[in-house]
């Protein structure tokens, strides 16, 4: 920086050819800090200091972001005064970011992505129960097998789809590990506190946020280790009742996490989703 202040300074004296010289130069030397990345190859995690640096290069991914979770209703921004009464048992959870530079053949610099999660370590032993009510399980690497396998004799097609922000879809549920909805609760049953996360401090130096605010956890935020549970809670209750051109989807006994495709009427089998 102080290089580029004298070199413009000194440009007021020079002649014009020098002078259009310097300025190529300066402009050069401003565009430094993008350039120096070269071409990303693989994922770069880059750190706080150098996302403050380069804050108009991260600004476009970390509004992104904050987006998705008002689309989605994920957070909610308590106001001053809710915060102000908040009861005092009630402690807000830390949050951080994940900033990751990912290789895109359409730019050489990459694609630059803002992930805000919960720093889901830090929750009570109050509030995790014991590890099995976390436990959300995926297709077995031998049911993708049988599937391709099958899929290979009777010519079907392939398809892989991919949810963003899959985890927001699922409401957060104050009774734990897939429990009923706050709403559903008896009322002689204690209402459990809401959980809150405080906004990342980096988002807060930047300015996308002010020291204090609060927000209220309405969606299974990552970092939460019951995050992936409820996910699985929520999609497995949706594609339950899903129907679609006469077909339906039947949960398997033997791989619960695959379900086969088949016709309403004659239940013959037409594919198979994991």
């Amino acid at each position: 920086e102080k290089v580029i202040q004298e070199e413009a300074e000194h440009a007021f004296y020079d002649d014009e050819e020098v002078v259009e010289a310097v300025l190529r130069g300066v402009k050069v030397m401003l565009g430094m800090d993008e350039e120096d990345e070269g071409e990303i190859l693989q994922t770069k995690i880059e750190g706080n200091a150098e996302v403050i640096k380069k804050k108009a290069l991260w600004e476009e991914a970390i509004k992104k972001e904050i987006h998705s979770f008002e689309e989605k209703s994920a957070l909610r921004l308590l106001t001053k005064q809710e915060s102000d009464h908040l009861d005092r048992g009630v402690i807000p959870l830390p949050s951080k970011t994940f900033l990751p530079i990912k290789p895109d053949p359409a730019c050489a610099r990459g694609k630059r992505k803002c992930r805000i999660v919960a720093c889901g370590n830090y929750e009570t032993v109050e509030t995790v129960e014991d590890d099995s009510s976390c436990f959300a399980a995926g297709a077995d690497s031998a049911a993708l097998r049988l599937a391709l396998a099958l899929a290979t004799i009777r010519k079907w097609c392939g398809i892989n789809i991919d949810i963003r922000t899959a985890f927001l879809n699922a409401p957060w549920k104050l009774k734990y590990g897939g429990g009923e909805p706050l709403e559903e609760t008896h009322e002689e049953e204690e209402t459990p506190p809401p959980m809150l996360l405080k906004p990342p401090s980096i988002l807060v130096k930047l300015g996308f946020f002010t020291q204090g605010q609060l927000w209220e956890v309405l969606r299974a935020v990552y970092g939460f280790r019951r995050s992936p549970k409820l996910w699985k809670d929520y999609r497995d209750e949706e594609l339950e009742g899903m129907r679609t051109e006469g077909m339906k989807l039947c949960q398997l006994e033997s791989e619960p996490s695959t379900r086969a495709i088949r016709q309403e009427q004659s239940g013959q089998l037409e594919g198979l989703l994991l």
